[in-house]
Formats: C-alpha cells, structure tokens, sequence
C-alpha cells in the first residue's frame, strides 16, 4: 500500500539498522487530530511480516516513552527479535513531531 492510502502528510524512513532490543519506543508529540504509524522493513523496503505500517496500532497525543504495538489477534505485539538488518519506517498523518525512538529488552 502507498502512503497516499492511509491519508498520510509525511512518511520518513531510518538508515539501516540492527539491535537486541525486543521492543521499539517513541518520544511523539501529535496534535489533535494527528497520528503516528510506524513499519519495520527489509533492506529493500518490504514489510517484515506482522510489522507493517498499516498492521500498527496508531499512537497520538503526546508521549513520552510510547511501545509501537502491531496488531497481532486479540492484542498487540512488540517488534520481537529482529535478526536481519531493518528500517523503520514512521508514518505521519497531521501535526507530528517524533522527538526520538529507542529499543529497549523487555524482561518477563
């Protein structure tokens, strides 16, 4: 799917990536009204499975340290381990500013 389908004003990709971390966080701030999407894809830009843009759960008002969830049956999920090098791609739609984003180990 374009970007033109979700109604987005701005998308944004990161540079190729790696990490430990089980789950993603975003220092976000989002006016009323506006929403931030965020998909993990390939080096060549293909969606890695379940962690689409489209399959995120939308994040907006203003947040501090937010976990990016996916919808994954009755709940959301983390990224999970990501073994293969990726890049985050952060969907906008309205007034957003996102700030920063950080992996963290999630611990049970």
């Amino acid at each position: 799917r374009s970007a033109a389908t979700w109604d987005a004003d701005a998308q944004a990709t990161s540079l190729l990536l790696r990490t430990n971390g089980t789950s993603l966080h975003v220092n976000m701030e989002a006016a009323v009204g506006g929403w931030l999407t965020v998909g993990i894809v390939d080096a060549n830009g293909q969606p890695l499975p379940g962690l689409s843009a489209t399959n995120c759960v939308q994040l907006g008002g203003n947040q501090l340290d937010a976990e990016v969830l996916w919808r994954s049956g009755q709940g959301g999920r983390s990224i999970g381990a990501v073994t293969q090098p990726f890049r985050i791609e952060f969907v906008m739609h309205g007034a957003v500013d996102v700030y920063s984003f950080r992996f963290a180990t999630t611990e049970n």
